[in-house]
């Protein structure tokens, strides 16, 4: 799938909403785990792998589901037009890539002190030992349905599931109102 230490996928299908699907299904089958009812827990974009993979394979047992901040149902924001723009991906990945270290320093609260500098390191540490993840990243950024599975969302919510799902109340990419 390119991630970690694999050689990057040459076909983007692959880091589209199926090509996840596929790929979890299949390691779910191997694990031989795929019939059994599973307790899904999934942040951001796993939130609507989840949605997705559900909807492909609904569970013939009652399941639980819990989506956090998921993924799937977010307003399209910047991502509409960067795919929108394909002569410009080679640049837009260079430029994003270069400032990922200040990218992560955005998702801390705090920054300083020996706790975020660990956390720091740790994520540059990443970076290095697995070569292919900003690219595989920047692939499912293209082509993995980050919005826009409103349908798919609607059928896996008639499913006999106990869900729960959450978002924060300053959550910028699915703002939620409170009904």
């Amino acid at each position: 799938m390119g991630r970690g230490w694999s050689d990057p996928a040459t076909d983007n299908g692959h880091y589209d909403g199926n090509g996840h699907v596929d790929q979890l299904h299949q390691l779910l089958t191997d694990l031989k785990l795929h019939e059994q009812p599973k307790d899904i827990i999934a942040h951001s974009m796993g939130g609507a792998l989840a949605a997705l993979y559900l909807d492909a394979h609904p569970p013939a047992q009652p399941s639980k589901l819990v989506l956090l901040s998921p993924a799937g149902l977010m307003n399209p924001g910047p991502i509409k037009p960067l795919r929108a723009l394909s002569c410009m991906h080679g640049l837009i990945k260079k430029v994003l890539k270069s400032g990922q270290e200040g990218a992560w320093k955005q998702d801390f609260v705090v920054k300083k002190g020996d706790n975020f500098e660990v956390m720091m390191q740790m994520q540059r540490d990443q970076l290095h030992n697995n070569p292919h993840s900003f690219d595989a990243f920047f692939q499912s950024a293209l082509h993995f349905p980050l919005y826009g599975i409103d349908e798919q969302a609607s059928r896996v919510s008639k499913l006999p599931l106990s869900t729960l799902i959450m978002w924060g109340k300053q959550d910028q990419a699915v703002p939620m109102k409170p009904s």
